[in-house]
């Protein structure tokens, strides 16, 4: 017989650490109505917003745009949207400051209508 000496468990657990913003949800739509609008962005990139295609919408228009360290999460409860960079991918020949300021300009070219606020969020959660 096997014993099993650690946690077993059939649910999944999510979790990453960004510099960048919060977003809720209900405001993406607006954006990204405003970017085609503007004609900001080109519309076969885009997806059905809704169930659940907010943060697929989201990573096509940053690849788009020369943007893909830019990482999109939705929250637990999906009624918030992180979007920001992975503390892993500061170079080795850019300075933190650097690093927050690329983040924060590219950000700031869709989202400045928000008045973004910057922070490092850590958030993990498990599903189940």
């Amino acid at each position: 017989m096997k014993i099993r000496n650690g946690f077993v468990s059939n649910s999944s657990t999510t979790s990453f650490c960004i510099y960048g913003i919060t977003v809720e949800t209900n405001k993406i739509n607006d954006i990204i109505t405003d970017l085609i609008n503007n004609g900001k962005i080109n519309v076969k990139y885009l997806t059905d917003l809704k169930g659940g295609w907010i943060c697929s919408t989201l990573e096509h228009i940053f690849k788009e745009y020369d943007m893909e360290k830019l990482e999109v999460h939705s929250g637990p409860y999906e009624d918030v949207i992180y979007i920001g960079r992975s503390w892993k991918t500061v170079s080795n020949t850019e300075t933190g400051q650097d690093f927050k300021n690329d983040t924060e300009d590219k950000i700031n070219s869709i989202f400045s209508k928000l008045n973004p606020v910057y922070s490092t969020h850590e958030v993990a959660w498990r599903d189940g």
